[in-house]
């Protein structure tokens, strides 16, 4: 079931024509500076576990026994808070939002005193309670919450994990997903709540403020370091991991053949979010979503339903996105025959095949004459990181308003100031590396556009290891799993979990090491 199964095996671990806009004025009243008298009455202590409890805690999931081994014991016990606080939805509406807050405690110099704060972004979930302040092992949280408590706050770092709008007891009824305005806007919202609630449960925090996220939270940390830089925000730095950067891009090699690993999933996630914030995708599902879906898709997650039941009951197909190629209409152009033709699925790269070919299908989610339209417009405005001769940006203008979307929440066009490293590694199928990572270290190489020396930096897992590399541990170790995890599980299975079991655990720890050096 690809990302479905990659998805559901991470709980079940647990305890057995448009310019684009500049960043904060998209869809929203731009906001500056700092907020602040946002936190909710009623935050409540979930947990406070010794560095011995935390351990075995830990030692009850695959993830949280390598983060032991490799990440290392707590040196810190953890008191975890959940909080309420103000936010916005993707049109300005007020709503309520809900986080966590991790605090270290103990007698550990580091354990002590002014902490810095990481503020820590969560990748894709479809669940509808997602709470990252629920260490009970029967939230679809606690499996990260976890993770999270022992890889950074046990080591001394005060953590807030904004759960985002749409989520656990938030009264939006949709996930801005993507949408950079709204969840900048709303991860600010979540820290400085966290700030009003900090002095009245531990010490005040340090001046250093780090950001760091996975996938979703990937991109949303990059987004939400390019917003507080625009905003004259404090930050010392950030980790983005495994994100959709150049956003457009990502999304157009989907339509071109190459559905990312989890499509389905993401797909009805990101056009609710884009509808409500812009109005114009669609006047009527159908539009866009085939027949089988249109009727309920659009507003089907969040759910309380977990994701594999929403499958198995016939609400969201399991991995195709697009029909199986038929006969192509006349009318269309060269280069979209081709693509309905020749690349439908794509071939290459030869390592992703499979994961292309599942995302086709007769039980598929968006419709063919919404591809072709789509596909048109990539001929008519095409994207510059799609060609090596190509500037390496956005297209500027689209007729078609969900690649307008795209366009508005694509993270190029700026130059970072603060330190950030970037880390995924090219065997990823939900974020491509290709328009993730590896393509920003090249599109802030170019003169134009390029950040002081050595603010910007990028860890590819898979690398090889050089000469006095800061994370040669953490890819060894990743090679020294690799290979039995291959000859046991066989490579599509590999690929399967590289995003969403595999990988975060080494990016996550790079993102401490690179932390603690500025700490």
């Amino acid at each position: 079931m690809y990302f479905v199964r990659a998805f559901v095996a991470l709980t079940a671990l647990a305890i057995s024509g448009c310019q684009l806009k500049q960043p904060g004025t998209d869809g929203m009243a731009q906001r500056q500076g700092a907020v602040s008298a946002l936190l909710r009455d009623g935050w409540t202590q979930t947990a406070s576990l010794t560095p011995a409890s935390l351990s075995e805690k830990l030692k009850l999931f695959e993830e949280g026994r390598w983060t032991l081994e490799v990440a290392g014991a707590p040196s810190c016990g953890v008191d975890v808070y959940h909080y309420e606080y103000n936010s916005v939805d993707g049109k300005g509406a007020a709503v309520t939002a809900s986080g966590a807050l991790m605090v270290p405690t103990g007698s550990d110099l580091k354990c002590e005193g002014h902490r810095p704060i990481i503020l820590g972004l969560h990748g894709t979930v479809a669940d509808k309670p997602y709470n990252l302040a629920d260490f009970s092992g029967e939230n679809p949280a606690s499996v990260r919450a976890l993770a999270w408590a022992g890889v950074y706050a046990s080591q001394g770092y005060t953590v807030v994990a904004p759960n985002y709008t749409g989520l656990d007891t938030s009264t939006a009824s949709y996930q801005s997903y993507l949408h950079a305005a709204q969840q900048t806007e709303d991860v600010l919202r979540a820290l400085a709540a966290a700030r009003e609630l900090l002095p009245q449960v531990a010490d005040s925090p340090s001046d250093k403020l780090f950001l760091v996220g996975y996938s979703q939270g990937g991109w949303l940390a990059m987004a939400t370091h390019r917003e507080m830089e625009a905003r004259g925000l404090n930050l010392t730095a950030s980790v983005p991991m495994s994100g959709p950067y150049a956003l457009t891009a990502v999304a157009d090699d989907v339509f071109a053949g190459r559905p990312v690993q989890g499509s389905t999933l993401f797909f009805p996630l990101i056009v609710r979010a884009y509808q409500n914030a812009y109005g114009d995708l669609y006047t009527a599902p159908s539009e866009l979503f085939s027949a089988g879906f249109a009727d309920g898709v659009a507003t089907l997650l969040p759910s309380h339903t977990p994701l594999a039941t929403l499958v198995q009951d016939g609400q969201l197909p399991e991995t195709a996105l697009f029909p199986f190629p038929s006969a192509t209409p006349p009318g269309v152009s060269a280069s979209v025959r081709h693509a309905l033709e020749s690349d439908s699925p794509a071939k290459e790269p030869a390592r992703f095949a499979s994961i292309y070919a599942a995302g086709f299908g007769t039980n598929f989610l968006i419709n063919e004459g919404f591809r072709i339209d789509y596909l048109e417009d990539m001929q008519a405005n095409p994207d510059g990181a799609w060609s090596m001769k190509g500037d390496g940006e956005p297209p500027q203008t689209s007729a078609n308003p969900f690649r307008r979307a795209i366009m508005r929440n694509d993270l190029r066009g700026w130059t970072p100031k603060a330190h950030m490293m970037m880390c995924g590694g090219p065997g990823d199928a939900a974020a491509p590396f290709r328009y993730g990572g590896e393509f920003m270290m090249r599109y802030w190489s170019d003169p134009r556009r390029a950040p002081r020396p050595g603010v910007v930096s990028l860890l590819d897992i898979e690398a090889p290891i050089a000469a006095s590399d800061a994370f040669e541990a953490l890819k060894a170790d990743f090679q020294a799993r690799k290979g039995p995890y291959m000859r046991d599980t066989k490579a599509p299975a590999w690929v399967d979990a590289y995003h969403q079991l595999l990988l975060p655990r080494y990016c996550y720890t790079a993102a401490r090491q690179y932390f603690d050096a500025l700490r």
